[in-house]
């Protein structure tokens, strides 16, 4: 039994308007799918049992926005360079959330992938309560001595 595949090579467009500037949010490329999910396995280093944190994983949202964000200008080209990660990293975090979003919709990366960024979170969100509670003992002690 023989098998043909298929494929339309023209990515998945969405247009966003952002203040007074127009993109194209296009469907990642495998490039840009690469270099996400390298960034953020390159943060997970395990540790024993444990999975934690050992990179700037909170560079990985922006980087795969702005590898996938193209501007438009007033006369409807769209730019051949994606937009720097300086220029999503300026924006408002709620507004970079929902491009990050609509970018998993249209460019699902492998759902190892998304297990791996969970696992990352709940690891991120453990050792802040940690440091709060050190930082906290720490200042109760403090002020125990204090007084």
């Amino acid at each position: 039994m023989s098998e043909n595949l298929v494929f339309d090579l023209l990515p998945i467009e969405i247009n966003v308007s952002i203040g007074d500037d127009n993109y194209v949010l296009r469907e990642s490329s495998g490039d840009a799918a690469c270099r996400y999910r390298n960034l953020i396995t390159s943060c997970a280093k395990r540790q024993g049992e444990d999975m934690v944190i050992n990179g700037p994983i909170a560079d990985a949202e922006p980087l795969w926005v702005s590898m996938c964000l193209f501007k438009v200008d007033a006369d409807g080209n769209t730019a051949k360079n994606h937009v720097k990660v300086e220029t999503v990293r300026s924006w408002p975090e709620r507004v970079v959330k929902i491009l990050v979003a609509k970018l998993q919709e249209i460019s699902p990366i492998d759902s190892d992938g998304d297990e791996d960024v969970a696992v990352l979170e709940k690891e991120r969100d453990a050792l802040t309560k940690k440091i709060d509670d050190l930082e906290s003992a720490k200042n109760s002690q403090s002020n125990t001595a204090d007084g």
